[in-house]
């Protein structure tokens, strides 16, 4: 950090702790902060050393160049007032001159001014000296802050627009010692301010940087008034006239810029007629300038040019300044007035100086002249012609010629005079410039290599000409390029050479008309070079190469690859990015190939191209029994003979390309694993896929069963897929199905099963297995065949899906075999009951009970829940034809029962379950909804049991008959004599909002409830059916319904005791599904009890794998 503080002290204090200030935007942040000193004379960093040479002498600056008047250079801010500075004179001082804004080169006597001090508490500020705006090796000044031995290779020196825009780098920093230094090399610029920042890791530091100012080297003033043409050589002026400022003392700008040679010369009009001179010539590019007093300028008559400037010197040293100075080539001569129009000239151009406090021309010019009192004639003492007999011009004839020491020659009055030793010893300078023409000379043989997209090239000769001295290079191919950059100090000039291909082209530098002497001169554009290409797939389409000095032509362009011992050219060429990048189409191939580039006659070296890798993206699965397999992906090439696919040890066989480049098919053997798909092309390149794909055989997918007869059984046919004959089994519920076959694409199995399998606890279906090679799958598929509708529904009825759909009227029994109709409105009873007519007395109809189930079917007792202990809670009512009812258990169980009843008068349908129910008239329907069950086990199971009773017998015309029970699929019916109760459920129930194939289950004599329900009752008959539901979490939901039906036939009379008969009629229907049997036996009583095959044959009439 900077601390700025102000005083007033003598020099020798002063010149230690100057503020220093390397660019105008420094020194304006000095004139804003301190208005009051700035308003006043004060000193500023710079002091004289050695005479003609100023340097810094404080700040990070210290000891780098500010001026000197060797070629009147500038190498930061330094504005210097009219005639400044002095040289000689014992001046080695710089003051800021506040009346002028400028500044003054003083003596370092005793006066007492303010100066600017300037404390940086940061140890660490290189400075990096400026470099032209073409670039090139500067320095870093560190004053010592860096170690003896500093290793600057993590040193990093970046540098941007304070403006904005992007960063580029000082590059090859190196370190140096004696004095203590860092060099690096400056890419070309432009004028700007710059924020510049040192990173190592361990010194940082920021500054800010600007290139060197533009540089006047030479005026061609046309006039000196307005509206003259003034024609300015020098560097760094750059192309945009828009950029470029110009202005002379006092305040007469120089407008309408003309760019005459890019960089180094245009032209301007003096916007008012010149009063004080040419000097200084202040000139900016882009903001950036400074002020020059020292320039020479051309005087036409004699084609010369002539400088002029204040100093406090002697001849002999005013002749070692001269000897010091060279201009564009041209050494500098003591000048001579030869002509009253010379003098004019030279008194309009020459710089003004401020004396007396008046600004006036100079008055004390030596001249190269010197009186020979013997031959009593004048001689030149300088220059080429020293020696020679001369001769001057002056207003006023000299009046002495003895002991002179020399001739001044005063501009103000044109009067020249002998200067007699030792009464004047000091004068002002006056130099003249003689352009010769001669030849460039290359002092050793030169190739210099051009990028194709054209660059600018520097090179160091002898004896360079002016500006216009129509510098060029010439090439053996016929074309020329004019110089735009010449740095006399160093004899090096520039040339943009536009781009181009081909080369070596010879070349010579032309100046005058005159080729030049010496060396010779070739110039040769760079081959081209590879240095990336995009990912190419094996089709070869797209390939993107990127590099450097290719060209902007297409025509000029041909990329190659090598396949075994031929080269292939690309084709569909074209430039993606001139110079830089093209695209094309690579031949088809894959590995890694040879590639090359030419560029006109220049070719790269090769560069290794590689075509990627084999890519899988998928592959078509399989089952464990191996077979055709599909593999997609990319850069499979085109040839199906080289390619290899391996999973494991499993080797896909028979490969046959699809689609090229992106699919074959092959086919995989055998196998049971999940690996590594490992492909590649042509073993022997290694060209294997890098990015790998898993792939496993697939287990068996079973989706369906055709169905078979219980206990009949018969062939099974298996759909799915993964299946195949290798090593193949099939079980349906761990009972073989015998004798599989799969069929050749793996997606049907058949085999023979026995059907003997009891499949009443299953059921969402019975699980078929199959297992293939070890693998193995399966699903609940299988379900046995609907049954055969009973008594092909007696010829009354319509046999839909084994069931009977009998004709009105015909509908007493499920085989549609006796007329009967209905037995009228059933009533809704209280909690959740019903009665139902029949004829001569009622059905009733009631939920009894709810208890639990184990998994073998063992109902546990202590869970048991009869209904009478329920407390019941009417929720709803309407018209007599609607009841919802909720039921709890007090402290005996959390669980709650609700019951919606409803009376259907009118047949109609209804939906539940997913499934669509008729509904016939005069109907009593239940919706039973059972929640909060806590099972034991998530195994078990939950009964929700309907009871319906009736007489234990009736009279039938002449016989008595006692009341029996069928049950079907899903079905009861309570028969009494002419009267029957139908008791129908749904196909499906709710369990936890997901719907489940219902199982119904009659409850035979040994249950423990009929037991209790039937022992001992002499007046009535019940009988019980469960509903039963899985273990859910939160409910489960039952839908059953009751009707009567009545025997419309007529009944036979009695005429005595003896007429009347007892039967037991067995009714078995079957219903939605079911199947329907009727036995009679009307001789005596009979009680016929059907072994356990018949039952467990009874209870599987199942829908079928259609039911929901």
């Amino acid at each position: 950090m900077k601390y700025f503080i102000t005083f007033t002290v003598i020099y020798s204090v002063a010149v230690q702790n100057c503020a220093s200030a390397q660019g105008l935007a420094e020194y304006k942040f000095l004139y804003d902060n301190f208005p009051g000193v700035v308003s006043n004379r004060m000193w500023v960093s710079g002091q004289e050393k050695p005479i003609g040479n100023w340097i810094y002498s404080t700040g990070p600056e210290k000891d780098a160049q500010m001026y000197t008047v060797a070629g009147d250079k500038t190498f930061g801010y330094i504005n210097w007032c009219t005639g400044e500075p002095g040289v000689g004179g014992g001046e080695p001082a710089i003051e800021y001159f506040s009346e002028g804004t400028c500044f003054n080169n003083v003596g370092t006597d005793t006066r007492r001014i303010q100066y600017i001090c300037e404390k940086n508490y940061n140890q660490y500020e290189p400075f990096l000296q400026p470099s032209p705006i073409s670039g090139g090796l500067t320095t870093v000044l560190v004053n010592d802050q860096f170690p003896i031995g500093y290793e600057p290779s993590n040193l990093t020196i970046t540098l941007s627009k304070v403006s904005g825009g992007p960063t580029f780098e000082c590059a090859n920093p190196t370190y140096l010692t004696n004095p203590n230094r860092i060099t690096c090399i400056m890419p070309p610029g432009e004028s700007s301010l710059y924020n510049v920042v040192f990173v190592d890791g361990e010194y940082n530091g920021a500054s800010l940087y600007q290139y060197l100012p533009p540089y006047v080297a030479t005026l061609y003033p046309k006039g000196f008034t307005q509206n003259s043409n003034l024609t300015i050589t020098g560097n760094g002026f750059g192309n945009n006239p828009a950029k470029i400022q110009v202005s002379l003392p006092p305040n007469v700008a120089c407008n309408k810029i003309q760019i005459l040679k890019e960089g180094t010369a245009f032209q301007c009009t003096l916007t008012k007629d010149v009063t004080q001179g040419l000097f200084p010539v202040s000139i900016s590019v882009n903001s950036f300038g400074a002020a020059y007093t020292k320039a020479p300028f051309f005087y036409n008559s004699d084609s010369s040019f002539y400088t002029c400037f204040y100093s406090k010197t002697s001849i002999s040293q005013t002749v070692e300044y001269i000897n010091s100075q060279k201009v564009e080539g041209m050494p500098g001569v003591l000048g001579i007035v030869s002509s009253s129009a010379q003098y004019n000239f030279l008194k309009s151009g020459c710089g003004y100086i401020i004396e007396n406090a008046v600004v006036q021309p100079l008055g004390d010019l030596w001249m190269n002249a010197i009186f020979n009192e013997t031959t009593n004639k004048y001689y030149t003492i300088h220059g080429p012609n020293y020696g020679k007999e001369t001769s001057f011009w002056t207003s006023s004839p000299l009046t002495s010629y003895y002991n002179a020491s020399g001739v001044q020659f005063s501009l103000r009055s044109g009067v020249a005079s002998e200067i007699i030793s030792p009464d004047i010893t000091s004068g002002s300078a006056f130099t003249s410039f003689k352009a010769v023409s001669q030849q460039v000379n290359i002092t050793q043989p030169t190739i210099i290599l051009v990028s194709t997209t054209g660059q600018f090239v520097q090179l160091t000769v002898q004896n360079l000409g002016t500006t216009f001295s129509n510098i060029k290079m010439m090439l053996s191919d016929g074309n020329s390029y004019p110089n735009t950059y010449i740095d006399y100090d160093t004899q090096t000039i520039g040339f943009n050479i536009p781009p181009g291909i081909n080369g070596p082209f010879d070349a010579t530098i032309n100046q005058y008309g005159l080729n030049n002497t010496g060396s010779s001169l070739t110039i040769d554009y760079f081959s081209p070079n590879i240095l990336n290409t995009s990912p190419l797939a094996t089709d070869g389409l797209g390939l993107v190469v990127s590099g450097t000095n290719f060209t902007d032509k297409i025509q000029n362009i041909k990329m190659e690859v090598q396949i075994g011992s031929d080269w292939f050219q690309c084709t569909s060429c074209q430039v993606l990015q001139d110079y830089y990048q093209i695209r094309c189409d690579a031949p088809v191939s894959f590995g890694s190939r040879n590639s090359r580039i030419t560029i006109g006659l220049k070719q790269s070296i090769n560069y290794i191209l590689d075509y990627e890798r084999p890519v899988i993206t998928s592959m078509t699965p399989i089952g464990a029994a191996g077979g055709l397999v599909t593999v997609t992906g990319t850069n499979f090439y085109i040839n199906d003979t080289i390619i290899t696919l391996k999973v494991g040890p499993n080797q896909c066989t028979g490969v046959s390309m699809s689609v090229q480049h992106k699919q074959f098919t092959c086919v995989m053997a055998p196998g049971n694993i999940t690996d590594v798909a490992s492909i590649s092309l042509d073993a022997a390149t290694n060209n294997s896929a890098q990015t790998p794909y898993n792939f496993g055989y697939s287990a068996p997918v079973v989706t369906n069963a055709t169905t078979v007869k219980y206990l009949k059984g018969g062939f099974v046919t298996i759909t799915g897929s993964y299946f195949g004959n290798y090593y193949l089994s099939v079980k349906i519920h761990n009972q073989s199905c015998l004798n599989p076959v799969s069929d050749v694409v793996g997606e049907q199995i058949v085999c023979n099963f026995t059907g003997t399998v009891d499949g009443f606890n299953s059921p969402d279906g019975l699980f078929v297995n199959v297992t293939v090679n070890g693998l193995t799958g399966g699903a609940n598929v299988f379900r046995y065949d609907f049954p055969e509708c009973p008594n092909n529904c007696s010829n009354h009825g319509v046999c839909i899906k084994g069931q009977c759909k009998c004709d009105k009227g015909w509908e007493l029994y499920n085989n549609c075999s006796s007329q009967g109709d209905t037995g009228g409105p059933p009533t809704p009873g209280t909690n959740g009951t019903g009665s139902l007519n029949g004829k001569g007395f009622n059905f009733t109809s009631a939920i009894t009970h709810i208890r639990e189930i184990d998994d073998k079917s063992v109902p546990l007792i202590e869970t048991t829940l009869p209904m009478v202990v329920a407390n019941w809670t009417l929720l709803e009512t309407s018209n007599k034809t609607h009841q919802q009812l909720e039921g709890t258990f007090g402290n005996v169980s959390k669980s709650v029962i609700s019951v919606n009843v409803t009376l259907y008068l009118q047949s109609t349908t209804i939906e539940f379950a997913g499934q669509t129910i008729d509904i016939p008239a005069n109907t009593l329907k239940y919706v039973v909804a059972m929640r909060n069950w806590t099972f034991a086990s998530p195994l078990n199971s939950l009964q929700i049991i309907f009871s319906a009773t009736a007489p234990k017998s009736t009279e039938v015309g002449c016989s008595t008959q006692d009341s029996t029970a069928t049950n079907g699929y899903n079905e009861f019916q309570v028969i009494a004599g002419d009267s029957v109760l139908q008791a129908k459920f749904a196909n499906g129930l709710i369990v936890d909002n997901r719907v489940q194939v219902a199982t119904v289950t009659p409850l035979d004599m040994s249950d423990p409830l009929m037991q209790a329900a039937n022992k001992g009752n002499q007046s009535l008959f019940t009988q019980m059916t469960a509903v039963v539901s899985p273990a859910f979490e939160h409910r489960c939901v039952v839908d059953p319904s009751f009707r009567t039906l009545i025997n419309t036939k007529d009944t036979q009379s009695c005429s005595g005791k003896d007429n009347r008969w007892r039967n037991i009629t067995i009714i078995v229907v079957c219903v939605i599904g079911g199947c329907a049997i009727i036995v009679a036996s009307v001789i005596g009583i009979r009680k016929s009890i059907a072994n356990r095959k018949y039952r467990q044959e009874m209870k599987m009439k199942q829908i079928g794998s259609n039911s929901p």
